[in-house]
Parts: C-alpha cells; structure tokens; sequence
C-alpha cells in the first residue's frame, strides 16, 4: 500500500523542521493514523490541518534555528563565491582574492560534517543515485585540472585568458561558468537531501563545493593581470593551491561517506 499523499508531505516537512529522532516519531504516529484513515487529502487536512500546520505546532524555535543557521550558512558557502562570478560576468572586472577561496571550504567542511553526524541519518543502504552524481562531480573536478593543465602554458594562458565574446578564452570562461553552475546546484541539492533523507549525501555537497572553489580559482588565475609568468615554474604555486583545495575537498567528501 502506497503512503497518502498527506502522509508523504508530512514526512518531507516533518525531516526538515524536526531532529531526526523526533521527525521519525512524528511519521510513525502519522502513518499508524492515515494507514485507518483512507479519506481524501483535503478531508484530513480538515481534521488534522494542513501537514505543514501539524508539524509547525511540534517544532520548537531553538531546533528549527540551529538548523536554519547552519542551513544559511553553508549555502552561503556555495552561494557567497558564485555571486561572485555573477557580478563580474561576462567582462571579469573583478580580481578575487584566490586565498579567500579556502574559508568557505575550510567552514563547509567542518560544519556539515559536525553537524550531520550528530544531526543527521544514516541508512544500511547506500542511498540510489548518490555515486553517480559523486562520480560526475569528480569527472567535472578532473576535467578543470586538466584545464588548468592545459591554460598555464604561457602561449595558451594569454589565449585562454581574453574574455572577449567569440574569443577562445571566453569559450574557456563560459565553459568554466557552466561547470561553476553544476556545482552550485549539485551542491545544494545534495544539501536538502543530506536533512530529509541520508546524511552522506552531504558528500555531494562538498564535492560540488570543492569544484566550484578550484574552477572559481583557475578563472581568477586567468583573469589575473598582474601575473608573473616568468620563469618556468612560475605555475607550481597556483597547482600547489588548486591541488590542497582538491585534496581537502577529497579528504571531507570521503568523511562524509562513512
């Protein structure tokens, strides 16, 4: 027997405005009172009030204010750096500053893994779908390396770093831009589904959250134009820095998993 359409929207707001504990108590009562109740949705909303009103009236403000902050704060962590591409593009006026891009990694990392160890839910099976968008991220993640790779030859640095329309650099940002795109919404998506389902899918946060910070750091690079390229190891720092943002994301993702 299928759940009551009012029993499923219960359980999405029950897991997203309760504790983990106290949403599953919720659910159980509420699936032992629609499994004697049959009636339409609109007839038990009359009785019981609307599924949103039912679990309002059992949400207590410091519960639901903890995780609203913590929720803030780590879409600000993705949202922060790509409002920052939004502002510049397409022209790229803005220079930004490419240490900065290690906060928001350094406090999405800590937070969400504190947070949803004691916070969060953790099934026997892995949740579907969850290494396939693991896998694409870290697809996306190889290909900017690669990129990055490619970009810091000095022939093809000043190339790819023109952003003018119909150049090859600004195929280069737009590419990039896209790949920023993924990111933000795989990283929220991932986000949401961490509190109302399993908690390892905050690894796909941090994945997302990781590309987007070292693609946010190699359009920077391009975009810098005071770089000193003289010399041939001029580009080992930037791959030193794109490569501990890889390594740290890596690191906190394969946390988030276990």
């Amino acid at each position: 027997m299928e759940p009551s359409p009012y029993l499923i929207r219960l359980s999405r707001i029950a897991r997203w405005r309760l504790p983990p504990k106290e949403a599953a108590d919720v659910i159980s009562d509420y699936s032992e009172i629609m499994a004697i109740d049959p009636r339409l949705y609109e007839d038990q909303c009359k009785d019981y009030g609307t599924p949103k009103q039912a679990v309002k009236q059992l949400t207590t403000f410091a519960d639901y204010g903890r995780w609203m902050a913590v929720f803030l704060v780590l879409a600000a962590c993705l949202a922060a750096p790509a409002a920052w591409l939004l502002l510049q593009f397409p022209h790229f006026q803005f220079e930004l500053p490419r240490e900065a891009l290690f906060l928001p990694l350094l406090l999405g990392v800590i937070l969400s893994l504190v947070w949803f160890r004691y916070e969060g839910e953790r099934s026997r099976e892995l949740p579907i779908g969850l290494v396939p968008q693991l896998l694409l991220l870290l697809a996306l993640g190889v290909c900017v390396m690669f990129l990055a790779g490619i970009c810091f030859s000095p022939a093809l640095l000043e190339l790819s770093g023109t952003a003018s329309p119909g150049s090859a650099g600004f195929a280069v940002h737009l590419l990039l831009c896209g790949v920023c795109a993924l990111c933000v919404l795989a990283g929220m998506a991932g986000l949401v589904r961490a509190r109302l389902g399993d908690r390892r899918w905050v690894g796909v946060y941090l994945l997302g959250l990781t590309v987007l910070l070292n693609t946010l750091f190699l359009l920077s690079v391009l975009h810098n134009m005071a770089l000193d390229i003289a010399g041939d190891t001029w580009w080992v720092p930037y791959a030193q820095r794109m490569g501990l943002l890889a390594a740290a994301g890596v690191i906190g993702t394969g946390v988030a998993l276990c």
